[in-house]
């Protein structure tokens, strides 16, 4: 279980970074962006830029809330499925946590999924049995 962790709050860390690339380029792009005789492309351009800018700062937030939750995650083995729990069922093998989706560990399709998904909502509270 702890390897799933590692490799979600991996993937966690490289979106976050990729997400402040993001803005960066974003924030250079608008403010690169001189206004043209055109006027209303210009206009145009600063606003898909913003929108841009504005999509990634979500994003960005949510990978944020992701990481905090993990750290909050208790890891310890458990009777009943709780947020932080690996589960294995006759289908698939499912890591309550964040949703992250399909992660492949040493030949292991392991799909990370939030509490707050049907699926999470499914599992939490359940036994073995």
């Amino acid at each position: 279980m702890i390897k799933v962790f590692l490799t979600v709050k991996t993937k966690n860390m490289f979106f976050c970074y990729h997400c402040c690339k993001a803005i960066a380029s974003a924030d250079q792009s608008l403010q690169d962006e001189t206004k043209s005789s055109a006027g209303d492309k210009y206009e145009t351009s600063r606003e898909m830029i913003q929108q841009d800018l504005n999509r990634y700062q979500q994003q960005l937030a949510v990978a944020q809330q992701d990481r905090a939750a993990l750290e909050k995650l208790d890891l310890t083995p458990a009777k009943h499925v709780s947020t932080g729990g690996l589960v294995k069922t006759d289908t698939a093998v499912y890591f309550v946590a964040s949703s992250v989706g399909l992660v492949k560990l040493e030949g292991v399709s392991v799909f990370v999924i939030s509490p707050k998904s049907p699926i999470g909502q499914l599992l939490l509270g359940k036994s073995v049995g």
